[in-house]
This record gives structure tokens, sequence and C-alpha cells, in this order.
């Protein structure tokens, strides 16, 4: 299985879910965004968990 990348080698994922369109797979903090905060990641596990 295949996770799409950015031109940074970041995931590329659906902002609004994290979701990265492949499987049940779910990117969040620096493998999403590069290097980040922890609060940062946090914040997209969040998102992540919105019903």
């Amino acid at each position: 299985m295949e996770i799409p990348l950015t031109r940074w080698n970041t995931a590329d994922v659906n902002p609004d879910t994290m979701h990265t369109g492949s499987g049940n797979i779910f990117s969040i903090g620096d493998f999403r965004r590069g290097p980040a905060t922890a609060v940062e990641a946090v914040a997209d596990g969040r998102v992540v968990l919105k019903p």
C-alpha cells in the first residue's frame, strides 16, 4: 500500500480528516507537516477523532 507524498516528502492528506486516501491510514504530526510541535500534533489528532 502506498501513501501519497507531497514534494516535501510528508503525507498528502485530506486536511479535514487527516486521511491519506490509502486504506485506514491517517497521518498526523511530523509525518503530515514536517517538524512541528507536540501541540500541533495533538491538534491534528483531535481532527482525526471528530465524529
